[in-house]
């Protein structure tokens, strides 16, 4: 996987969706780690590009400038996990 396409949105939805009220972040590897919920082996630099990416759809708020990010999904990120949790 060499591009943000390519990396699914709704498995990163779900992960913070679990827990929807804590900050999430890109490289702690703690529990809270978006890493947790791309595919392995995937670069630094694109799991920020794909947290901007769901941020410019505001599907995520967060800080895409590199640092911790503190992502957290949207009413419009849940929005669009019940809309396929309802098989639309």
């Amino acid at each position: 996987m060499t591009q943000c396409k390519d990396i699914p949105d709704e498995p990163i939805l779900r992960f913070l969706a679990r827990r929807p009220d804590e900050w999430h972040n890109w490289y702690f590897g703690d529990d809270m780690d978006v890493h947790r919920a791309m595919p392995a082996g995937i670069p630094e630099k694109l799991i920020l590009a794909k947290m901007r990416r769901l941020i410019r759809r505001r599907l995520v708020y967060g800080c895409d400038c590199g640092c911790r990010g503190d992502f957290v999904i949207t009413a419009k990120g849940q929005a669009l996990l019940s809309t396929l949790d309802a098989g639309c």
